[in-house]
């Protein structure tokens, strides 16, 4: 059966095509999207060296094994050890692996080889053991007493791993003779010297899902609700907090099946919104002419040639009101579409075409500055890069006007075009997202609370909500600092949750959101998203607050804890211990998990990183303010005083152990940090992870819950040091602004990471 015979009607008929059957459509769908006239552009997940063809994707997350550089040997025993152990026969790779998953709850690399250690005792300094003897004798000690505790901890894994220790020790002694000898904190300035320019990835970008729906909606296909989260694949999160890293994701066959399958069901009621839009009715070739000039909104360009005919042979072949749907599913299903391409074009395809990117400050044309391999995103994906960026959609007209003209590169039109975008409605919206995928606001959304009938999914949604007012306020108010966002005197609510949190003075209704001070609340820490959503079904969650206030507020990596924390028996003898103490009705929720982590293998993390930030019990799991609780259990006695005292150990880093801030519950804690250099340096991180979809330096790079790096690209040495100058130029911004963070993001579409690439070489794949 022919394609024509799948959807005509009675009498074969190409205009009468109300009876079509679904399958035919669908298989019509997939037959056009298959053609490569269609599609235009090979479907990869990036870009590899064009020196090196046989390199896999850049979205591959394969792995290749580090083999060692030395060949140091050891011929003698080491503390009464009859074996040696050879630093060229481990494997590097899987030493690291070990590290991150065994040793990094105690040990950190600090740089320079220096590795911490557990509150107390020295810092481990692996430059001790390059030498083969005092190699060997790091082997054995690794191999005899560690971890801590649990001295045949290095031997657990899935598989017996006999090498455990030797791979352990040579990936710590390694890292010591790759690292620069001064620590972070002596290492010069980031901007001084030779710095590279800072090139990103070359890559194509897959929408996300609000960008998939955001775009849909300013195109006047669907209306804002039509399509929702929940229809789409999900997203590539990479980090902790919920925002897209969508830069290397592959259309897999499963994801591909969903967005046919959506752009099928949508077929039909676009295509008659498109129609009634466009006044073409049923003549052919108006409806065709105005289907041409929709798909190069939809593919954010001008139209190839070939896509062109290819288009034109569907409304040819199937009619106005076929034609339309077909046309449009495919468009829906493209990569021209699903994809935002960063490809861009070489220096020289840059020159032939007269592109000016204006003058250094020593006169020299910008272009003849960069090294031949660059690539230089083409004026219309520099407007796509710049809307998305801003907006979270697609390119209006008068961006996609500067690309056809060519008024996108110089600093000049750049900065006119940034404000513009910044300062649009959408911008605040999409503004407003960033704040509430960062601190992860919707988490509170959908969770249930037994004793707390008044929390309701209205509530719930007012409390995701507020996370983006109050981020939006703090954006785009100029005259309000970052630090208001942990630190200031005020919440922005409506009158639901007026009534909620027991405001009894507030004049709004509920679609009224306003600045207000409310006693014992103010900033992040205080939202009732943050604190519901990190706690129980019926109590608070201590942990789950402090581990979520050092990991998205400060950016500190804490990582999963190993999974023998400590032996059965002294489990046993915590878990008797509890039940104790819940028998007596007197054990408050604070007191319940600092009785359960009361073991030496616990105390490795929660002695410093975690139960010191108690101190935030004073909101309970519903997200109301509490200076009392009943107690845990059935005999739980009510009225028990909550203990709100707390510390933060650890300013810089959770190793920072001999910086200590003291605190008097959330909102006090929230004020104390707000100033921290690390609220200013995890806002930029975020940012630019957000814009870009690029990890800023080695520290962002997203982990696995071991702790081992999962990150599918690297940076390079050069990019690491190009990025560090950008690092440090945009937390200048932010402090010559009056820490507003509206300025650093304004200055993230300037950022030579974004106009210029570099293909991902197949060293950078991890």
């Amino acid at each position: 059966m022919t394609d024509e015979q799948s959807f005509a009607g009675p009498g074969n008929s190409k205009d009468n095509s109300a009876s079509f059957s679904r399958s035919g459509f669908d298989s019509i769908l997939k037959n056009i999207i298959s053609r490569a006239v269609i599609l235009g552009v090979v479907l990869v997940a990036g870009c590899v060296s064009e020196e090196d063809p046989n390199a896999e994707p850049t979205g591959s997350s394969s792995s290749s094994s580090s083999s060692s550089s030395s060949s140091n040997s050891s011929s003698s025993s080491a503390g009464g050890s009859a074996k040696t152990y050879r630093l060229d026969e481990a494997d590097l790779q899987r030493g690291e692996t070990n590290f991150n998953s065994k040793c990094s709850n105690c040990h950190k690399h600090l740089g320079g080889g220096i590795f911490s250690n557990s509150p107390g005792f020295p810092n481990v300094d692996a430059n001790q053991y390059i030498d083969a003897d005092e190699f060997n004798k790091m082997v054995y000690h690794v191999d005899t007493t560690m971890p801590q505790q649990f001295p045949d901890g290095c031997l657990v894994s899935d598989i017996l791993e006999d090498n455990c220790a030797l791979n352990t020790s040579a990936w710590m002694v390694d890292v010591a003779k790759n690292s620069s000898k001064q620590p972070p904190s002596e290492q010069a300035d980031a901007c001084e010297g030779d710095i590279p320019t800072a090139y990103g990835f070359r890559a194509l970008r897959l929408l996300s899902r609000q960008e998939y729906i955001n775009t849909l909606v300013d195109l006047d296909l669907v209306d804002r609700g039509k399509v929702t989260p929940d229809d789409l694949p999900d997203d590539n999160l990479a980090t902790k907090s919920d925002y897209a890293i969508n830069t290397l994701t592959i259309v897999n066959e499963d994801r591909l099946n969903r967005m046919i399958k959506l752009a099928s069901d949508l077929a039909a009621e676009v295509s008659e919104r498109f129609r009634q839009r466009s006044n073409c009715r049923d003549n052919v070739q108006s409806c065709t002419q105005e289907f041409l000039q929709l798909a190069e909104r939809m593919f954010r360009r001008p139209l190839e040639q070939e896509e062109e005919q290819s288009f034109r042979a569907v409304f040819d072949e199937y009619g106005v009101e076929l034609g339309t749907q077909t046309a449009i599913s495919a468009a829906l299903s493209a990569p021209q579409f699903l994809y935002r391409s960063e490809l861009g074009m070489s220096v020289e395809e840059a020159k032939r075409n007269n592109i000016d990117l204006g003058n250094d400050e020593n006169g020299q044309r910008i272009i003849d500055t960069l090294d031949p391999d660059t690539y230089i995103l083409d004026p219309y994906e520099m407007a796509t890069a710049l809307a998305y960026m801003y907006t979270g959609s697609t390119p209006d007209e008068n961006l996609l006007r500067s690309a056809r003209n060519r008024q996108i590169y110089s600093p000049n039109d750049l900065r006119n075009i940034v404000q513009r975008l910044i300062n649009s409605e959408d911008a605040k919206e999409h503004i407003a997202e960033f704040g509430a995928d960062w601190f992860r606001a919707d988490d509170v959304v959908g969770l249930v609370r037994p004793n707390s009938p008044a929390f309701n999914t209205e509530v719930q949604n007012d409390m995701a909500r507020e996370v983006r007012e109050l981020f939006k306020h703090v954006f785009f108010d100029s005259d309000v600092s970052f630090s208001e966002f942990y630190g200031g005197n005020f919440s922005i609510i409506n009158k639901r949750l007026a009534d909620y949190y027991g405001v009894s003075n507030f004049s709004g209704n509920d679609n009224d959101w306003r600045v207000s001070e409310i006693p014992n609340r103010g900033g992040i820490i205080t939202t009732g998203a943050f604190m519901a959503s990190n706690s129980t079904r019926e109590g608070s969650g201590p942990i789950k607050r402090a581990v979520d206030l050092r990991e998205l507020m400060l950016c500190h990596h804490i990582g999963a804890p190993p999974q023998d924390l400590s032996s059965t028996q002294t489990r046993e003898e915590l878990i008797k211990n509890v039940v104790e103490r819940e028998a007596q009705g007197d054990l408050t929720q604070r007191e319940y998990f600092e009785l359960i982590t009361d073991s030496p293998a616990c105390d490795v993390c929660h002695q410093t990183m975690i139960d010191p930030l108690f101190g935030m019990d004073d909101f309970d799991e519903a997200g109301n303010f509490r200076t009392t609780m009943t107690g845990r259990g059935d005999n739980g006695m009510p009225g028990l005083p909550i203990d709100n005292r707390g510390q933060l150990i650890g300013v810089t880093g959770v190793d920072d152990v001999n910086n200590v801030i003291a605190f008097t519950g959330s909102k006090d804690l929230g004020q104390k940090i707000a100033t921290l250099a690390a609220v200013n340096e995890c806002l930029v991180v975020n940012s630019f992870r957000y814009a870009t979809g690029m990890p800023l330096d080695e520290a962002s790079y997203s982990k696995a819950e071991g702790g081992q790096i999962n990150e599918p690209v690297l940076l390079t040495e050069d990019q690491k040091r190009a990025f560090a100058c950008t690092k440090q130029n945009l937390l200048k911004t932010l402090n010559d602004s009056n820490n507003n963070p509206k300025a650093v993001y304004e200055m993230m579409g300037k950022l030579n990471a974004v106009m210029f690439r570099k293909t991902i070489s197949s060293d950078q794949l991890n």
